[in-house]
């Protein structure tokens, strides 16, 4: 049942929250507790079910017909609402590619006419929703696990890292031990966390350590977070870890909501902030210009 807060959030001039996934796509407005609809970043090409993001040259449909597609439908068949004069927050990857973002710019400033722009990274929000603004964010998703560290609320772009292997390689493997064997590289999903500690700088480990925050749907699995802590606290005591990492114990944050739509959840609080028009881009300077501005430089791009 939707509640009052939510009701009040969805009213006709509230911010509207996007989170484009591999898989799947969250949606709603700033200060609703959670998405208003979840659905496959999927649309229909010739009568089948295609990603978004599965593009080839054989297509009928171009990559920015089937994003446009896609933004069409979240406004017009789901949530029922003109996104014109509307201001727009973006959940974004970290390494999203200018293009996509110069593509969504395009799409939701010029042809769906809204006031205004945000793109905000998804490690970045899902700090929001913890209270803190230090943490190590690991983000299990689809097709990659993504991990970025956020220091006194900027993220540490610097020592992003990723590794193909999420929710994805289940499908193929159908098993989940998956996840935690160790590549070719020695990587897995949790020598990520440590891995990332061990380049950050020494007096920012434990207060990273202290503060491990772990998002995505894969995540949501049961037993993932016991098995994975239990796999962090075997490997800290193994070579070549035990003699550089001199952490004794983690701690992780709980959520306030689904692992899945975290990072949304965190763009739902920034959406709602009164500096949200200040850090936007309007749509009558993006016409001026076509400048999408980078949000961790500060410049344009």
């Amino acid at each position: 049942m939707t509640s009052f807060i939510d009701s009040l959030a969805a009213s006709e001039k509230a911010v509207i929250v996007i989170d484009i996934g591999q898989a799947y796509t969250k949606f709603g407005f700033a200060g609703s507790s959670s998405p208003h609809h979840i659905i496959p970043t999927r649309i229909i090409i010739d009568g089948k079910t295609k990603s978004v993001f599965e593009y080839n040259s054989n297509s009928m449909m171009s990559h920015d017909d089937r994003l446009t597609e896609l933004i069409r439908l979240i406004f017009y068949k789901y949530s029922l609402i003109n996104c014109r004069d509307r201001r727009i927050v973006i959940v974004e990857s970290v390494i999203t590619p200018t293009r996509i973002r110069h593509l969504l710019a395009d799409i939701l400033l010029k042809q769906f006419e809204a006031i205004s722009l945000v793109f905000i990274p998804s490690h970045l929000s899902a700090t929001c929703t913890s209270g803190r603004n230090t943490a190590l964010v690991l983000d299990v998703g689809y097709k990659e696990t993504q991990i970025m560290p956020v220091a006194e609320g900027i993220p540490l772009a610097i020592q992003f890292d990723s590794l193909s292997c999420a929710g994805q390689a289940i499908h193929k493997e159908f098993a989940c031990e998956i996840l935690f064997e160790e590549n070719i590289d020695g990587k897995s999903i949790v020598t990520l966390i440590l891995d990332t500690l061990l380049q950050a700088p020494i007096d920012l480990r434990q207060q990273l350590a202290d503060n491990i925050l772990i998002i995505g749907g894969t995540a949501i699995m049961p037993g993932f977070l016991h098995r994975f802590n239990a796999e962090l606290n075997y490997l800290i005591n193994q070579s070549p870890y035990i003699n550089r990492l001199a952490i004794k114990q983690f701690k992780f944050h709980s959520p306030p909501g689904q692992l899945n739509y975290i990072a949304w959840l965190g763009g739902s609080i920034f959406g709602a902030l009164d500096t949200l028009e200040d850090q936007s881009i309007t749509r009558s300077k993006y016409l001026e210009n076509g400048i999408v501005p980078d949000w961790f430089t500060g410049e344009s791009i």
